[in-house]
């Protein structure tokens, strides 16, 4: 199973008017894990 996690630092406004947000300090991490138990490696 693939699994994509980003972890985050908060979210900020694009614009002072805008309706829209992005991310701040995002990191992404990837990864193909297989076997019943896929899902605790991820467990923090």
């Amino acid at each position: 199973m693939t699994k994509l996690v980003y972890i985050y630092e908060g979210v900020e406004k694009d614009a002072p008017q805008s309706k829209r947000y992005h991310l701040v300090n995002p990191y992404y991490f990837c990864g193909t894990y297989e076997g019943k138990d896929c899902g605790s490696a991820l467990s923090f």
